[in-house]
């Protein structure tokens, strides 16, 4: 439900930077309730999420820190570099960098990584998330084949609620 309100927002109605990020704090919170990762040995391990290049939106996911998504507690932690972010199980990626993107991607290869952003053409170069602002309101696309391919599961209620899934 909060997914549906948050995908709903209105970001030109937004009061200031604050609430753009809280609502896309609120969309990758979704996010990891909606995707599944391989099987961990330890269930008690955090659920790392990490940002790059966007400091306020590291501090409006201070907000989710903590908080459970399944059995695992999201940990909210910023990163400086692909390198980093490769130890994460989610990466939100801001901006249109797409040197950074493309060495996230290299450092990220074969793991379970969610990767999040907010670019065009994110999806074409193997992002599985891509924030979209369509007629003044947050939308997301999922590529569901390079999910998969990372060993990630994105349920079926996630991908109805989806601008565009690629397959």
């Amino acid at each position: 439900m909060l997914l549906l309100v948050a995908a709903a927002w209105p970001a030109a109605a937004a009061d200031s930077r604050q609430d753009v990020d809280a609502v896309k704090a609120a969309l990758i919170f979704n996010f990891t309730r909606y995707t599944s990762w391989p099987e961990v040995e330890d269930e008690g391990l955090p659920l790392l999420v990490g940002v790059l290049g966007d400091e306020d939106l590291h501090a409006a996911l201070r907000a989710i820190d903590g908080q459970k998504s399944g059995q695992r507690t999201l940990e909210v932690r910023r990163v400086d570099n692909a390198v980093d972010a490769a130890a994460m199980d989610v990466v939100f990626l801001a901006g249109n960098d797409r040197e950074s993107w493309l060495a996230l991607r290299s450092a990220i290869d074969g793991r379970p990584v969610l990767t999040i952003g907010e670019m065009n053409g994110f999806l074409d170069a193997g992002g599985h998330i891509n924030l979209v602002l369509e007629d003044d309101r947050f939308r997301f696309e999922v590529n569901l084949a390079d999910a998969r391919d990372a060993g990630l599961k994105i349920s079926s209620r996630l991908l109805k609620l989806a601008r565009k899934v690629k397959e």
